[in-house]
């Protein structure tokens, strides 16, 4: 079984091997150009993934869009002034006779049209029964109005979880790191013990190759390991916005032992009902939808307005008054179309009971989402527990088993062994403790948080 495990360690080395090369490689040309990393805390780098995030800043155009347009629907119910205006040039004037023509005597003659004409003209409109529809018109667009307002929260929360998730994926592949570098030291240790015995001849030389080739894995281990950490730095920088290439780190300021999170699924449920955006987005499209019904159905009705208008003339001569006004209501209805405004009442509905459709699908999809992430994290932290005992029970093992080497009670095979099964166990944990806070972002993000805020957006 020992040889079997060792020769697995072989195998490892040989498919590594070609990845490894072409890492090093490029290693010393990233290292040439790259500057030291800015730290950042977890707060920092969620602050700084809602403020730069593109999603965010077109969401936030939107909102300021939606504003303007609910000004613009608010402005079309009050009085409309219009002003028309003329000055026109004409190509002669008209003029009248005014009896009939008498041989060797002027006839009389009355200016009809001047040359040059002028016409001013001022109305003012109030709709009536239309006010009915824009007040419906006024309704849809605050209701996009905020539905937009929600659209650039639920960009920042997905901004915010892609950052953490970046962030705690760049603290695992360190994390990943630093147990290969803490592997390759003890490795190297054991090798300088064995390399004593052998040379007191207490050792073969077979049991020293077997710890360089130890050695050498664990220094690809290592190697992998740093590749991993430089790739998760730019998956962080992406999340963050961050020009491209530019250097930037993660500080792991959270808790060496995470306290369990106390989360009752039902009060979960009813958090992220109230407080995801996507479930305000869904009751805005429910209300546009209804508002768009009663649009539709008031092109069915007559459109009354309330008119006002002032005349002021120029060379028109004498049969037309230079200053006229007048009141009063004005109707429009088409009273037939072919069915175009019956048929548009109908798609209206239709798309009212599609969006009521879409309401009760959401509400379904985020109460299985927060279960999910609920259970997600209580077995998170279950499983961290167990990947702490099993750490213990691996350190303790290879300390008894670095001591008995050291005594020569032990094989090289026994130190090797142990020390791949720690390892084994310091990634364990590791990747415990971090699928840990992952979990527990998942959930803020599913009941509407985010990460890290502990109820405070």
């Amino acid at each position: 079984m020992k040889k079997s495990g060792f020769s697995g360690s072989m195998r490892l080395a040989v498919v590594a091997g070609a990845a490894i090369v072409a890492f090093e490689s490029a290693t010393p040309a990233l290292a040439a150009d790259e500057a030291a990393p800015q730290a950042m805390s977890f707060a920092d780098a969620i602050r700084t993934a809602v403020e730069a995030s593109p999603q965010a800043k077109v969401s936030g155009y939107g909102e300021a869009a939606a504003r303007n347009r609910l000004s613009a629907a608010k402005a079309q119910r009050y009085p409309k002034l219009n002003v028309n205006a003329n000055l026109l040039r004409w190509n002669d004037k008209i003029e009248v006779a005014l009896g009939p023509t008498t041989p060797g005597m002027p006839t009389p003659r009355l200016l009809a049209r001047d040359i040059v004409t002028s016409t001013v003209s001022v109305t003012l409109a109030q709709p009536l029964t239309g006010l009915i529809a824009l007040s419906r018109l006024v309704g849809i667009e605050e209701s996009a109005a905020g539905g937009a307002r929600q659209e650039a929260a639920q960009a920042k929360l997905d901004a915010a979880q892609r950052a953490a998730e970046a962030y705690l994926r760049l603290l695992q592949a360190k994390a990943f790191a630093s147990v290969a570098t803490q592997a390759l030291t003890q490795v190297e240790a054991q090798l300088k013990t064995a390399q004593t015995f052998e040379q007191a001849g207490a050792l073969s030389k077979v049991d020293v190759l077997r710890l360089q080739s130890a050695r050498e894995t664990a220094r690809q281990n290592l190697l992998r390991a740093q590749m991993n950490v430089t790739i998760a730095q730019s998956g962080l920088g992406l999340a963050l916005n961050l020009p491209m290439g530019a250097p930037v780190d993660a500080t792991d300021d959270l808790p060496e032992k995470p306290t369990p999170a106390v989360v009752e699924e039902t009060a979960a449920i009813n958090q992220a009902l109230e407080k995801r955006p996507e479930v305000a987005l869904a009751a805005t499209r429910e209300v546009q939808a209804q508002g768009a019904k009663s649009i539709a159905k008031s092109t069915l009705l007559p459109n009354l307005l309330a008119v006002g208008n002032y005349t002021h003339l120029e060379g028109q001569g004498p049969f037309q008054p230079k200053n006229a006004w007048y009141v009063g209501l004005t109707l429009n209805w088409d009273v037939w179309d072919w069915g175009k405004n019956i048929n548009d009442v109908r798609a209206a509905e239709a798309g009212r009971q599609q969006a009521l459709v879409g309401k009760t699908v959401i509400r379904d999809q985020i109460a299985v989402d927060v279960r999910r992430r609920v259970l997600e994290t209580k077995t998170a932290y279950e499983t961290l527990n167990v990947a702490q005992l099993a750490l213990g029970a691996a350190e303790e093992a290879n300390r008894i088993q670095s001591v008995r080497f050291k005594e020569g009670a032990a094989t090289t095979t026994d130190v090797i062994d142990s020390e791949s099964e720690v390892s084994r166990a310091r990634n364990g944990y590791a990747q415990a403790r971090y699928d840990y806070f992952l979990a527990q972002a998942g959930l803020a993000r599913s009941i509407g948080q985010l990460p890290g805020s502990g109820g405070n957006e």
